[in-house]
């Protein structure tokens, strides 16, 4: 299931997160807007129609330019009969039932229950395990499971996104005089930006194109401002930027250094996960700012850059 190339669910029509035309598919399911899960979704795609949610059909019609009048947005939680082949009529041939739950994952991602002449098939996409997400399925017998296996590892036990989030706010706490900057995809770990602009009661600087990406997930507008240059730290006070991770390189000085962080728990190679914060950036060399410095005691850092990576994971 964490393969780009979506799956046919075996025995059926139904296709999730697969673009391309394949034999005995022709009903279309997208978990999530990422961009692992719609290869060959563009705007010319016309294989039939697609199911989502309503924040992914807004940032796959938005960014991919997908013909709004193929795309049928659904409600986490509530179930809906369709049609094996719309070509039967309304009231006639067969149909199967699917119900959307939420897959704590990112903003408009849900795992499909799809019951029908095949029987109860879950097809999770990707997302993150939880207590209130097991006793949500508990109720339904499952024939079949499409599984998520991105980290599908006994050695990979990541810490909880409230503790995570923990990490960032204390990371904050020891740099007070640094600006803060995240680095992370166009979709996912909004929840970081959320808690750090509620903590410090200031909006992230963002790209027009991320303040879309952020309305399109339905996040609170006093939580981000977009900016012609959010890289550009300008006037005195803290300032928050969220941008990629390459982006994080080419921050400008300003009147405070730069607090950056990156929300993920992938080591790369490493067997082992992330548990706790590591610096990124170990190695760089301490540079003038305005401002008195930080002592270094109490726990505070020395007033400079400092990079580092918190184990937040929507896996």
């Amino acid at each position: 299931m964490a393969s780009a190339s979506g799956v046919v669910l075996e025995g059926t029509p139904i296709c999730v997160d697969r673009w391309k035309r394949t034999e005995g598919g022709r009903i279309y399911f997208l978990t999530h807007a990422h961009t692992d899960h719609t290869v060959g979704l563009t705007s010319r795609w016309c294989n039939g129609m697609l199911y989502c949610t309503e924040i992914t059909a807004s940032l796959i019609i938005r960014r991919l330019g997908v013909d709004p009048s193929r795309v049928v947005a659904l409600e986490v939680g509530s179930a809906y009969s369709i049609p094996i082949d719309d070509r039967l009529g309304e009231n006639g041939g067969v149909t199967f039932t699917v119900t959307l739950f939420d897959a704590n994952h990112c903003p408009g991602a849900v795992m499909y229950l799809f019951h029908g002449f095949f029987g109860t098939i879950l097809c999770t996409g990707d997302f993150r395990y939880s207590p209130t997400l097991h006793d949500t399925l508990a109720d339904h017998h499952v024939d079949r499971v499409y599984l998520d296996n991105t980290f599908l590892d006994e050695t990979r036990e990541f810490p909880s996104r409230e503790t995570a989030l923990k990490q960032v706010l204390n990371l904050m706490v020891k740099h007070p005089r640094h600006s803060i900057a995240i680095g992370l995809s166009n979709i996912g770990k909004e929840g970081v930006l959320a808690a750090v602009a509620k903590e410090l009661e200031l909006p992230f600087h963002v790209t027009a194109e991320r303040a879309a990406s952020l309305r399109d997930c339905q996040m609170p507008a006093a939580m981000f401002e977009a900016k012609p240059n959010p890289l550009q730290h300008s006037g005195g006070g803290r300032h928050l930027v969220a941008c990629s991770r390459a982006e994080l390189a080419f921050l400008q000085a300003g009147a405070t250094p730069w607090l950056k962080i990156v929300p993920s728990a992938w080591c790369g190679s490493e067997k082992a996960a992330l548990s706790a914060p590591r610096r990124l950036d170990a190695g760089s060399t301490e540079r003038d700012a305005r401002g008195p410095r930080d002592s270094g005691q109490g726990g505070l850092e020395v007033c400079r850059d400092q990079t580092y990576q918190v184990p937040y994971s929507d896996h």
